[in-house]
């Protein structure tokens, strides 16, 4: 897949997951349906993504990854989000994003209806009824300009 990073990113991953401990199972098999579409996705319970971190300070590369390295970020908002300190960190390198005026990038997901007010007006995707390959196939779209049927 093409990609058209901005000028201010790093250009190391297509698509960064952000969520809190009680949707792992989810942000895995995102991952997986979106790593088969040919993106480059980074979520820290990657085997692959713990062995690269090993040994460098977290927080400073979360706040890389989520801030600059990431093409967009996918925030898995929920009530347990909004309680854990590493994933209120990756948010706040987004909101640092959306300020410096990069829009495009957030892609949030909701599964519950705790509010992110910090968010704006930003389209939520809710995840109630959908599969992971649904929203895998929904963020192609989003991204790519065209379904994932196309380019098979």
């Amino acid at each position: 897949m093409t990609s058209h990073y901005p000028k201010e990113c790093d250009n190391r991953v297509d698509v960064a997951l952000s969520f809190a401990g009680p949707e792992r199972y989810f942000a895995e098999s995102l991952a997986r349906h979106l790593d088969a579409l040919g993106f480059e996705v980074f979520y820290f319970s990657d085997e692959k993504e713990r062995a690269s971190l090993l040994g460098r300070p977290l927080l400073e590369e979360l706040t890389i990854v989520y801030g600059r390295q990431a093409r967009y970020c996918v925030p898995f908002f929920s009530r347990a989000y909004g309680e854990s300190d590493y994933t209120r960190h990756e948010l706040s390198a987004m909101l640092r994003r959306l300020a410096s005026g990069d829009r495009d990038f957030l892609l949030p997901l909701s599964f519950d209806d705790t509010p992110f007010p910090e968010v704006g007006d930003t389209v939520y995707l809710n995840s109630g009824k959908s599969t992971p390959a649904s929203i895998a196939r929904l963020l192609f779209y989003r991204i790519s300009g065209h379904p994932p049927s196309a380019v098979r």
